[in-house]
């Protein structure tokens, strides 16, 4: 057994050696497993479908799909990249990439690859896809972010600017949803306008591949922000008024009218579409709203991102060649258009981006992000696995106002701050 692993992994390296200097790598294509989030099977579909009407016969290609959202199929592959079933082509979020890296789970982009990229995806997407001087992602979108939904029928325009008027109108019958006991979500206080900033975390990698932080979410400025929040949020939470939860709770309480208001991305657009159709109208997006710290407004933070396509190191030689070549033609002009007319998703081909098909539909969820995106820290350079349990934690406390026995937010935030400063 160790053998024949030793012999695919020696492959392997064969082949990524003679990636880096050619165009392209040349054989027969294998059939592949594909972890994605369900919403892209389609687009997967009509990609593999055009190619395979012209391809000759080694050149098709055959895959088999699983849906696994962009978190959890990142944390699976880190943690065994050969796992049964292993993928060969992964869509993962750009701050997972750092620890695929670190582990040698993905390798650098064959030059062809990489310079195309380079050339023709906006700065952003390349940033999220790059680890050191290296790419080693193929950009999908260009728009991981948040902020604000909310149906009007409830709330009124001039009301959604402020958390506080939000909380004030919410109930067990009109909830509104925020993930705070997630770190994705959870970083938007800290992150906050005249709390920490969005420089306020960022992380370096050594030689050794151990990750530490640079954080100041234990400033004085921090723990009042995380006392605010708590008073503000934990009764409402206590109440039922404030739910944490994700998309399928999304379309749900839009639909039977139990949701006021919810804090999620782009995707949620043709998701609301779909399940609410003509009253989707009501559904309207906006950028998150300010909370008081104090007496002052903050205007809330985020992260910003990028979606990205990796292709498994651990995969054998063929599958490699095929998950390459996939990868490629998913990320296309046309292959983005068509995700961008299929779920919403913004292009970060700088063609597809103006292409008229999409500057001409330009979303409610598109235009809400762009005035979020002011306020947000770019993802990939900000956090990686380690930042997330952490990021849960501190949510976790100021979403419930419980704390551990005998912490207070001063000394809770410096704990947690602390773990991450740590090299490790």
């Amino acid at each position: 057994m160790k053998k024949t692993k030793l012999l695919v992994l020696s492959g392997v390296a064969m082949l990524l050696a003679a990636c880096g200097e050619t165009s392209n790598v040349s054989g027969a294509f294998a059939k592949i497993n594909i972890w994605a989030p369900a919403e892209e099977q389609s687009t997967i579909k009509a990609v593999v479908d055009e190619w395979n009407k012209t391809a000759s016969a080694d050149q098709k290609i055959e895959y088999v799909f699983t849906a696994v959202q962009e978190g959890d199929a990142g944390n699976t592959l880190a943690t065994d990249p050969k796992v049964k079933n292993y993928p060969s082509l992964v869509a993962i979020a750009d701050d997972q990439l750092n620890v695929l890296v670190t582990k040698k789970i993905v390798n650098a982009l064959p030059a062809t690859y990489a310079n195309a990229i380079k050339a023709n995806d906006e700065s952003t997407a390349v940033l999220g896809a790059t680890n050191g001087d290296k790419i080693y992602a193929f950009p999908i979108t260009q728009d991981n972010g948040y902020f604000l939904w909310y149906d009007s029928t409830k709330i009124s325009d001039s009301e959604v600017g402020s958390l506080e008027t939000i909380l004030s109108k919410a109930s067990s019958s009109k909830q509104f949803l925020m993930a705070l006991d997630n770190g994705w979500y959870a970083n938007s206080i800290f992150h906050a306008q005249g709390v920490c900033g969005v420089e306020s975390l960022s992380y370096s990698t050594a030689a050794d591949g151990k990750t530490s932080y640079n954080i100041t979410w234990d400033s004085a400025e921090a723990v009042a922000a995380a006392d605010a929040m708590s008073k503000l949020v934990g009764p409402k939470y206590a109440a039922n008024a404030f739910i944490s939860g994700g998309n399928d709770n999304i379309t749900a309480g839009f639909t039977d009218g139990t949701l006021m208001a919810a804090v999620s991305g782009t995707w949620m657009e043709s998701l609301i579409d779909t399940a609410l159709g003509e009253a989707a109208k009501n559904i309207k997006a906006v950028k998150l709203p300010t909370f008081k710290v104090n007496g002052t407004d903050h205007q809330l933070g985020s992260f910003f991102g990028s979606k990205l396509y990796v292709t498994n190191a651990y995969a054998t030689v063929a599958e490699q060649r095929t998950a390459l070549k996939l990868a490629d033609l998913l990320t296309t002009k046309s292959a983005q258009i068509t995700r961008f007319e299929k779920r919403k998703c913004v292009p970060c081909n700088k063609e597809a981006a103006a292409d008229s098909k999409v500057t001409s539909n330009v979303t409610k969820g598109q235009k809400a992000l762009a005035a979020q995106n002011a306020f947000a820290a770019v993802q990939s350079k900000s956090a990686e696995g380690r930042y997330w349990p952490v990021g849960e934690a501190i949510g976790k406390a100021i979403m419930k106002n419980e704390l551990p026995e005998g912490k207070t937010w001063s000394t809770f935030l410096k704990e947690q701050c602390d773990i991450l400063r740590k090299a490790a």
